[in-house]
């Protein structure tokens, strides 16, 4: 199966591959400093260069992928609401971490919920994951509401898992079981 392909939609928003032309948008809009503050692997200031080695890395064809990122945008495709995407994949054992940010124009309208919504059912039902991961630092409210909203199980805290920003952080961990899908 190939990961980087996949195609979902609901009646708000769309999921799909990125494709080069959407470096400029990309690069637009992680110049919002409060991405890079929560996704630690966003470097800021985040150039066209950038997004276009970004969408290459995401595209390239992978006979074992570990990561696939996508595009979240309106239904229409007019708008680029942010990015979604699976990471840590361990095809072995069934499991990815999902990671995912919204443009702030689009913040606290249900957008990361839909989107973390379609990626889980689409990669517990479709790709065959078993466990997904949600890894968000200490502090991310938002993130930690869209994970509980999601169906997703606080396991407990990663102490000074990563440095961000030249400090070491925490980092909750909530994860999502096939089986609590009713797979």
């Amino acid at each position: 199966m190939n990961l980087q392909q996949a195609s979902l939609s609901d009646e708000v928003i769309a999921i799909r591959p990125w494709s080069p032309d959407d470096a400029p948008a990309l690069a637009e809009a992680l110049q919002d400093r409060q991405i890079s503050r929560w996704i630690r692997v966003i470097p800021f200031p985040y150039g066209e260069r950038d997004a276009l080695e970004y969408i290459e890395r995401t595209i390239a064809p992978k006979e074992e992928p570990d990561a696939a990122g996508f595009a979240i945008e309106t239904r229409d495709g007019a708008t680029l609401l942010g990015q979604i995407g699976l990471s840590s994949i361990d095809l072995r054992n069934k499991s990815a971490e999902v990671g995912y940010w919204v443009v702030k124009e689009y913040r606290g309208q249900g957008i990361a919920l839909r989107a973390v919504g379609l990626l889980s059912e689409w990669a517990l039902d479709q790709v065959g994951m078993e466990r997904l991961e949600l890894r968000i630092l200490d502090g991310n409210t938002s993130s930690d509401r869209v994970a509980i909203k999601a169906g997703f199980t606080k396991e407990g805290v990663l102490r000074s898992l990563y440095e961000v920003e030249g400090r070491r952080r925490d980092v909750v961990v909530w994860s999502l079981l096939r089986s609590e899908r009713g797979y």
